[in-house]
């Protein structure tokens, strides 16, 4: 009966997670525990489980409320929530009831009175809580949490960091209803301080997590079985049911991982790339599973990484087989410069340059921390930050474990317009954003174009030329811009917004009349600064138009009739210029009747010759609008010509009959 005890035995030793000195000894070796619960007060917290009516927080709390009754006499039991006070507030951590023996009352009046409401510093609740607890004794945290960190902190940093502050600590971890990529990121805290990590799926699922959670850190009852050190290489059972152990490595001469892996046992028939159904399909630090006599392939994914190898079960007795991934474990930092503050929204890309002319991404994200796994390699590391773009080559050796922080040295620059030094803002601008280039024609390249009203840069640090632009108005500006600066500039555009409206002198109907304005210098180049259209006796046209003199035409259609105004600029409020246009009105009567002969047709030309207006052979009345002054109607009727002169004063009406005088 030897054989088949130590196989069970072993089965059960592989299933735990590693431990340190912290989880070395049960309850009864150490006497009472101490421990301090971290409860996630986030407002994710507030809502149920899918499918579910219980909310996440009052299933932690009743949980707690039902278990702590049978706490162990002077055990020591304190409380840290996160992100239950203020919304938005990544400092929101309170240390509600400091570990001491007899806090149960405590417990129940602080649930009384808090609920979850903001965000979710998990990484701030968890430091703050190992404070809490001597550096140079045994002592548990319990997080019980529903997400990862949101405040952009690194949980697997803080797991790296609280074996060397408290050696003694150990962290469990009960995560409620999370999915498996968020499990495995939280993993590593309790991995590298020998806790454990449990999942709530519902309010029993918690409620047993939590206990056991209580019984390993001594505070309840007699604890589970301690965890014990996964051995790197065990011997082949020679007896016992034909079964297989299965661990996964970075590199053949790596120590096992002891973190989740997700494991597929296919047929042997999936060497040549036949789909398959698995025989075994698991995540888990090590597999252990009986299976049939046979040949089998052992597939292992951890990350972005994973490795296929064979094996064979024998006909009785336990196979071991360890996975190399060949891969290697990266984390990665963004932060803006030396002061360490991380990126707000970067652009994290790392792309594979094995075997492919062209880099091939395999990881994009906007996360400014990331801790991947990746097949050993080449690559390039690209950070973006707005405009601030940082690129790197790194090679993967399987077993490498790297450290990257990636250091923009950014600054911040924010852009508005004003109509002057000191004055309103001026929106519509178009903001240009330009820096020193040998190479290109004007030794200056464009690299960003705004039409927002504040536009804001992220950029690296150096020197930079904006130029910001609406209509004739232009100013231009070099400023720098250093890591960590935060740069508002407001440019004075030296100009204003001028309303351009055009009426006629006299009553004459101006419906469907388009009026036509042009801004010219008044310089002896009389240049064109500004052009604008609208409807006359409208409610006048915006400009924006620079400090200084300028003559304003309005023109109505293609009509010769037009107005003029000369005008003085002053940089500052928004200013009205209304133009009167003279015009006088023109009525065509052709001849009619029976004796009429043919119908004519007629063009209306000015003093200089030039025609304004023109009909083709009609005997319909035609009015129309000219500029006053003297005409000449030229008339043609069949092999009849004529000439009709007129002349119209501003504002007159006049008749003009083709069959008369």
């Amino acid at each position: 009966m030897r054989a088949p005890v130590l196989a069970l035995l072993w089965a059960a030793i592989t299933v735990s997670l590693p431990a340190t000195n912290a989880q070395s000894q049960t309850p009864s070796e150490t006497g009472p525990g101490s421990a301090v619960i971290v409860l996630d007060g986030s407002g994710s917290m507030g809502g149920p489980l899918e499918g579910q009516k219980d909310v996440k927080f009052e299933m932690a709390s009743r949980a707690l409320l039902q278990l702590l009754p049978s706490a162990r006499p002077q055990s020591r039991i304190g409380l840290v929530t996160f992100g239950n006070r203020r919304k938005g507030d990544c400092s929101d951590v309170s240390i509600a009831i400091p570990p001491a023996p007899d806090t149960l009352e405590q417990f129940r009046a602080i649930f009384q009175r808090i609920g979850s409401n903001g965000r979710g510093p998990l990484v701030a609740g968890v430091r703050e809580a190992a404070k809490t607890l001597p550096a140079d004794t045994p002592g548990t945290l319990i997080v019980i949490h529903d997400d990862v960190d949101n405040c952009k902190q690194d949980v697997c940093a803080l797991a790296a960091e609280l074996p060397k502050s408290n050696p003694k600590l150990a962290v469990h971890v009960i995560s409620i209803s999370l999915d498996k990529t968020t499990s495995e990121r939280m993993s590593c805290l309790a991995t590298a301080t020998g806790g454990r990590s449990f999942e709530a799926r519902d309010s029993a699922s918690l409620e047993t997590a939590l206990n056991d959670a209580l019984g390993l850190a001594g505070i309840t009852g007699a604890a589970p079985q301690a965890a014990v050190t996964v051995p790197d290489a065990a011997p082949t059972e020679s007896a016992g049911p034909p079964s297989v152990r299965l661990t996964a490595s970075l590199s053949a001469s790596s120590q096992p991982l002891g973190v989740p892996v997700h494991w597929r046992v296919l047929p042997a028939s999936a060497a040549d790339g036949t789909a398959v159904t698995p025989v075994k399909e698991a995540t888990s630090a090590v597999l252990t599973s009986e299976l049939p006599p046979g040949n089998y392939i052992a597939e292992a994914g951890y990350g972005l990484a994973s490795a296929r190898a064979p094996f064979e079960v024998a006909s009785e007795g336990q196979t071991q087989l360890n996975v190399a991934l060949e891969a290697a474990s990266v984390k990665i930092s963004t932060t803006a410069g030396k002061a360490g503050e991380l990126l707000a929204n970067p652009v994290i890309s790392l792309s594979s340059l094995a075997g492919a002319s062209d880099a091939k991404p395999v990881y994009v994200s906007q996360d400014p921390m990331a801790d991947l796994v990746l097949p050993s390699g080449p690559y390039r590391l690209s950070v973006a930050d707005g405009l601030a773009i940082k690129q790197q080559d790194i090679t993967l050796t399987a077993g490498d474990s790297k450290t990257l922080d990636v250091q923009l040295a950014t600054g911040l620059l924010e852009l508005t317009a004003v109509n002057r030094e000191g004055g309103d803002q001026v929106d519509g601008v178009t903001f240009i954003l330009s820096v020193d280039d040998p190479d290109s024609p004007q030794g200056r390249r464009e690299v960003a174009r705004s039409l927002a009203p504040r536009p804001t840069f992220v950029l690296t640090a150096g020197t930079y030329y904006v130029t910001a632009k609406l209509g004739a108005a232009e100013v231009k500006d070099r400023l720098a811009i250093g890591t960590g600066d935060v740069v508002k500039r407001a440019l004075p555009l030296n100009g204003t917004w001028t309303s351009l409206s055009a009426s006629f002198e006299q009553g004459f109907s101006s419906a469907g009349s388009q009026v036509v304005f042009r801004v010219l210098s008044k310089d002896a180049e009389a240049r064109e600064v500004a052009r604008a259209n609208g409807p006359v006796n409208g409610n006048g046209i915006d400009v924006f138009l620079p400090q200084g003199s300028y003559r304003i035409e309005a023109a109505i259609g293609r009509l010769n009739v037009k107005g003029q105004s000369e005008v003085d600029i002053v940089a500052g409020p928004k200013s009205a210029i209304a133009i009167k246009v003279a015009a006088s009105e023109l009525t065509i009567l052709p001849s009619s009747g029976a004796a009429a002969g043919p119908a004519a047709a007629w063009n209306v030309r000015d003093s200089q010759g030039r025609v304004v207006h023109r009909s083709l052979a009609s005997r319909q009345q035609r009015t129309i609008l000219v500029a006053p002054g003297s005409y000449v109607v030229h008339v043609e009727a069949g092999d009849t010509r004529s000439d009709r002169p007129v002349d119209l004063k501003p504002g007159e009406k006049h008749t003009l009959a083709l069959g008369g005088n």
